[in-house]
């Protein structure tokens, strides 16, 4: 088999879903053709491609990163490798890490097409990070001057349009002087009943008991319990809080990747 045909034989492997013989196949080829730097870095990145069909994120980094070292001077698809490298860490919620890539690519890339493309994905990270004013302004660099595709998105991503968050101080203290009522002030009426009722109950244990002057009782049984329930239902309020505040985010980021890809129709 020649050398050029086991790289036509790993792009049909590549092709069929079976990543594994691909990858073997594309090692083979750059192995026969080490002197030739165009083609191995370009194989590297088919490499990373396969890894990536397989799920191994580390593998897949590593492949298109050896795609960057033999890269030749002046190629001119580095921009999108390292694209690639900064979706790979998105992917793991490596959000930090794919920005410092992406940058890099916004800043630095002759290719205005990479550039552009680099700041798209920029914008997402910081969707995803859910760090609004950072997306606007990726997104409004990446459509400079008047775009009318990107005018709704950068409008949804105006401050006055940003998603409203309770406040898990707040929950906390409604909790501490009603059961249940920091639960309900984070739209959880069902576990904010559920709350009030144990709160309720408990507190008449203990009352009880003391009326009875069971004090053994309230020392040893009703006291904690009361106790146990009622420092829960704070810790619950501010969790529910977090939830709620965590749905907002999600719901207003899936929109304004919604929009976003209204922007890329044609």
């Amino acid at each position: 088999m020649t050398t050029d045909s086991l790289l036509r034989t790993a792009d049909a492997y590549l092709d069929a879903g079976d990543p594994e013989d691909a990858i073997t196949e594309y090692l083979r080829f750059i192995y026969h053709h080490r002197n030739d730097s165009i083609r191995v870095t370009r194989t590297y990145a088919k490499v990373g491609a396969a890894f990536r069909q397989q799920g191994r994120l580390v593998e897949a980094e590593w492949a298109l990163r050896r795609s960057l070292d033999t890269a030749p001077r002046g190629d001119t698809a580095l921009g999108g490798r390292r694209v690639q490298i900064a979706v790979l860490h998105m992917a793991a919620e490596s959000y930090e890490s794919a920005k410092l890539e992406l940058l890099r690519v916004a800043w630095f890339d002759p290719d205005l097409g990479w550039r552009r493309t680099a700041l798209g994905y920029l914008g997402v990270c910081h969707l995803y990070a859910r760090q609004w004013s950072e997306a606007r302004r990726a997104f409004a660099l990446r459509t400079p001057g008047d775009s009318t595709s990107a005018t709704p998105l950068l409008a949804y991503l105006a401050p006055a349009n940003r998603p409203g968050h309770k406040s898990a101080a707040v929950a906390r203290w409604l909790s501490t002087f009603v059961p249940g009522a920091g639960q309900a002030y984070a739209r959880d009426a069902v576990d904010g009943l559920n709350a009030f009722a144990i709160g309720a109950a408990s507190s008449f244990l203990v009352v009880d008991a003391m009326s009875a002057r069971r004090l053994a009782d309230v020392v040893l049984v009703y006291a904690p319990t009361f106790l146990r329930y009622y420092r829960g239902n704070r810790r619950n309020a501010i969790r529910e809080v977090e939830a709620y505040n965590a749905t907002v985010d999600k719901r207003y980021a899936e929109q304004a990747l919604r929009l976003y890809r209204l922007t890329l129709t044609p």
